[in-house]
C-alpha cells in the first residue's frame, strides 16, 4: 500500500487529504473537511487534473497579452502540449473580463479587459 497527500483546491479551506491506496483501490482517506475534498482527492489520485492559469497573446489590443484561466480542469499530461499550442495562438481584441475563448478544445475565462488599440 502507498500513502499519498493531495492538497484540495475546491474551496478556501485547502485541506491536505492523506490517502492510503494501491494502484487500483483507495482504502482510506483523512484530512478532508467536506465531501468535496474527498471526491477531489480521489479523482486527483486516479486522474490528475488541474486548473490552468496562463497568458494568451492578444492581436490588436492595448496590451500584448491577457491573463486567463481554464474553465474546466485540464489533465496534467496535456499541460506541455497545450502550453506549446497556446504560445502559437492569438486572441483578438477587444476582450472583456469573463469572456470565454476556446483554444485546442479547452475553454478559458478572460480575467481582465483588453481594449482595441
Amino acid at each position: 500500500m502507498k500513502e499519498t497527500q493531495i492538497g484540495c483546491t475546491n474551496c478556501g479551506m485547502r485541506c491536505q487529504v492523506d490517502i492510503t491506496h494501491d494502484d487500483d483501490t483507495v482504502y482510506d482517506w483523512q484530512g478532508n473537511n467536506c465531501s468535496r475534498g474527498e471526491e477531489y482527492a480521489i479523482k486527483s489520485l486516479k486522474l490528475p487534473y488541474r486548473m490552468m492559469k496562463t497568458y494568451l497573446r492578444v492581436e490588436g489590443g492595448k496590451f500584448a497579452a491577457v491573463k486567463v484561466r481554464s474553465v474546466d480542469r485540464v489533465a496534467e499530461e496535456q499541460f506541455d502540449s497545450l502550453m506549446r499550442t497556446l504560445a502559437t495562438n492569438l486572441v483578438k481584441a477587444p476582450l472583456s473580463k469573463k469572456d470565454i475563448v476556446e483554444i485546442a478544445g479547452i475553454r478559458f475565462e478572460v480575467l481582465e479587459n483588453v481594449a482595441k488599440k
